[in-house]
């Protein structure tokens, strides 16, 4: 139809456009797609941690993992094993708070690039 209006010249120009405009177009959809599954993962694990924590799971952690050893070196009156055994604590939350940061930090530069590359 374009080849007999405009001529051959035209719709030979216009070829590369009808091959990459459907790619682009998914490329978009699949892109949205991403984000829409990153939202409803981060949405299911949030409710996942807040059922956890009002059925007492995650107090039953803090004590398991966390009182116990606290309790066990307190009963042995190791001040240098205590000291060392709380600088690995330290370093142990302060590394678990920088992946959550991370996570959440590589999430916002994705967002942001697509947005800036006009993608979204």
């Amino acid at each position: 139809m374009v080849n007999m209006k405009y001529g051959a010249q035209v719709a030979k120009e216009l070829t590369p456009l009808w091959i990459t405009g459907p790619l682009v177009v998914a490329v978009y959809i699949k892109t949205v797609w991403v984000i829409c599954s990153l939202y409803v993962f981060s949405f299911k694990k949030s409710v996942k941690l807040v059922n956890n924590f009002s059925r007492g799971k995650v107090k039953e952690f803090i004590r398991v993992h966390l009182w116990q050893h606290m309790v066990y070196f307190r009963n042995l009156n190791y001040i240098e094993e205590s000291k060392r055994m709380w600088e690995e604590f330290q370093v142990w939350i302060a590394d678990k708070c920088l992946d959550f940061v991370e996570s959440m930090w590589s999430c916002r530069q994705t967002i942001g690039f697509l947005k800036m590359a006009n993608i979204m």
